[in-house]
């Protein structure tokens, strides 16, 4: 194998491994952020897509809320709070 393509394919492995790690993020992000995802989607312009859109969106903060998930999230972020309050 040349060089060059030696260079490419550890740039698609980095670009694929970066693109994994967004996609897990925006993935925990809405696990773990429903409150704020549904009003995200409160401010999208109002058309037929984004309506079913923030109904979805409602369900799931719903469903998050029921099973308790919602209350973690929350406790992560008083703690993260805290933790940014910290002086040393």
């Amino acid at each position: 194998m040349s060089d060059m393509t030696m260079m490419k394919d550890k740039t698609m492995d980095r670009v694929a491994a970066t693109l994994a790690a967004f996609l897990f993020a925006a993935f925990l992000l809405a696990l773990f952020d429903a409150s704020d995802l549904v009003s995200w989607s409160y401010d999208l312009p109002i058309n037929r897509l984004t309506e079913a859109l923030v109904i979805i969106i409602e369900k799931w903060a719903g469903w998050m809320e029921e099973t308790g998930l919602l209350a973690i999230s929350e406790t992560i972020a008083d703690w993260m709070q805290w933790l940014q309050e910290l002086s040393f």
